[in-house]
């Protein structure tokens, strides 16, 4: 069964394939037909860039409100200006079904198409008053000449991006996503086959979800049939909390294994909620079963550092991980994770150059940060305790320096030095230029080995 392409322009750049699969999402994969084909929330979606993909309609910015986006159906044949991506519905479970303009909504929500990366771009770099920091420099000289640019944060939900990131740790996103996958398919429930040479469908929600499936079946169900492959959704933690160890570990989940259980053990025990469709940071995602552990953590009265604290109480998860999670899935873009590359990159262009200086309360762009009922920045979650960022990194640079060590321990203290750094030179979406620069560097070294 084929399902008909949709076009949905986009002013806004987005580059699929760095953005679906540059190590913030797992759940895409490309096809032998250069489209992108994956699952989010109850959905399986096929996405493309070409120009011009067969048998089409449109959805055009038309002055229908839907959720604060505008969006409407129009004829084929209408004219398509600007750039645009296309996507069709390959299915989505019949009780959480959408209409065709609120689906176009969904995913551009879903990929950030409102927000102006362009203009970002320029406030990071020209229109930058330290554009001549040796981090700034480097994302111009690394970034600006390459599809980099176009790279967009997910807004994902914070069930999948805790499950990904709990099997992130000392893997590569080829791993990490053959894992996810392994979960999907061993304890999701089934929404469709698809094959990946012709683009068919069959098999739509044939078989849902059993507590009593077998790891063999679950195996064969990895494998799929020829270049047929099965979409399945992510497990609920009420799935997982079932689950052993050892059952876990025979998937090669190793000792990963005990960190999934465990951490469903204890959100499946806080209760089962359904938040409403306009709450939330990811009002879009409704579909998904949610639990009080998660809506506790998207508390609106929660601070930064309350959600991070909150993060790191589930075992297995540290400091790069909570991260990654209030980045992509809680919306807190002005978070930078600090992994290897970054780390890396923190020693080169801020820790040696770093000299201190009382500006930690004002962003590249010159804005002072907005500022509670208590008259604290937002981004005191993230202080040095006091001290100026800026001597914190160069106390670490220089102890490494002296030690001959060419990557210095990291503490708490220096993840939020660098954090601080990043946002004094890039402002609120610091997170988002972050991502850019990993992706640059993840490059560079996959050509330098």
């Amino acid at each position: 069964m084929m399902h008909a392409w949709y076009a949905l322009p986009s002013p806004a750049a987005v580059n699929l394939p760095m953005t679906l699969c540059g190590g913030q999402c797992f759940r895409w994969r490309r096809t032998p037909r250069g489209t992108w084909v994956g699952v989010v929330e109850r959905g399986a979606y096929e996405l493309s860039d070409a120009a011009h993909p067969p048998e089409f309609q449109a959805v055009h910015s038309r002055g229908e409100e839907k959720r604060g986006m505008r969006s409407s159906l129009s004829h084929p044949s209408d004219d398509l200006t600007g750039d645009v991506l296309w996507f069709r519905c390959l299915h989505r479970e019949p009780k959480n079904a959408l209409d065709l303009c609120t689906e176009a909504c969904f995913l551009r929500h879903y990929l950030a198409l409102d927000v102006d990366l362009q203009k970002l771009w320029r406030r990071w770099t020209r229109d930058n008053p330290m554009r001549d920091h040796p981090l700034v420099r480097y994302l111009t000289s690394n970034a600006g000449k390459g599809p980099f640019v176009k790279i967009r944060h997910l807004r994902q939900n914070i069930h999948e991006t805790l499950l990904a990131f709990l099997c992130s740790q000392n893997n590569n996103v080829q791993r990490i996503t053959g894992l996810v996958e392994k979960l999907a398919t061993s304890y999701g429930d089934h929404l469709c086959d698809y094959n990946l040479e012709t683009g068919d469908v069959r098999n739509v929600g044939y078989l849902n979800h059993s507590s009593t499936r077998s790891t063999k079946n679950a195996k064969r169900a990895d494998t799929g049939d020829g270049d047929w492959i099965p979409l399945h959704t992510i497990p609920s933690m009420d799935e997982l909390a079932r689950r052993s160890e050892d059952e876990l570990r025979a998937l090669g989940f190793g000792y990963r294994s005990k960190y999934i259980v465990q951490c469903a053990s204890i959100i499946q025990s806080s209760g089962a909620t359904r938040r409403k469709k306009e709450e939330g940071v990811n009002c879009f995602c409704s579909s998904m079963q949610s639990y009080k552990w998660y809506d506790d953590l998207l508390d609106p009265c929660l601070s930064l550092s309350d959600r991070r604290e909150k993060l790191l109480s589930l075992p297995g998860v540290g400091r790069k991980v909570a991260d990654c999670i209030l980045l992509f899935a809680v919306g807190h873009h002005e978070i930078v994770p600090v992994d290897t590359h970054m780390a890396q990159v923190a020693t080169e262009y801020l820790a040696g150059t770093a000299t201190c200086s009382k500006k930690v309360l004002c962003n590249g762009m010159g804005e002072k940060r907005k500022r509670n009922s208590e008259g604290k920045s937002s981004l005191t979650a993230v202080s040095t305790d006091g001290s100026c960022w800026e001597k914190v990194l160069a106390d670490w640079y220089r102890k490494g320096k002296e030690r001959d060590m060419k990557m210095p321990a990291l503490l708490h203290k220096h993840h939020d030095a660098i954090q601080l750094g990043f946002w004094h030179l890039f402002g609120d979406y610091c997170g988002w230029a972050h991502s850019i620069l990993f992706y640059a560097r993840m490059r560079r070294g996959q050509r330098d080995n």
